[in-house]
């Protein structure tokens, strides 16, 4: 007996959307690049090189403004 309803299983690459590969093979979404989780502290280090600020005042404007990476570099921008 031959099943013509069941969809082909896609292949190992596929995936339906943009992602990246972090050093911990951890994916991120294009979503998830917006925010900042400074529970992660791979993420803390980039943010506070990206914002060129230390890891204490991006902890300090994440909880102020929340962790919408935009955000967060506007109250950077407003307080230094």
């Amino acid at each position: 007996m031959k099943f013509n309803n069941i969809p082909p299983q896609p292949d190992e690459n596929f995936f339906p959307f943009p992602r990246t590969r972090l050093a911990d093979n951890r994916i991120k979404t294009t979503t998830d690049r917006k925010r900042i989780d400074v529970d992660q502290e791979y993420e803390l280090r980039y943010w506070s090189g990206k914002l060129d600020v230390s890891e204490q005042r991006v902890k300090a404007a994440v909880k102020r403004v929340g962790t919408m990476a935009d955000d967060v570099a506007g109250e950077l921008a407003k307080t230094s």
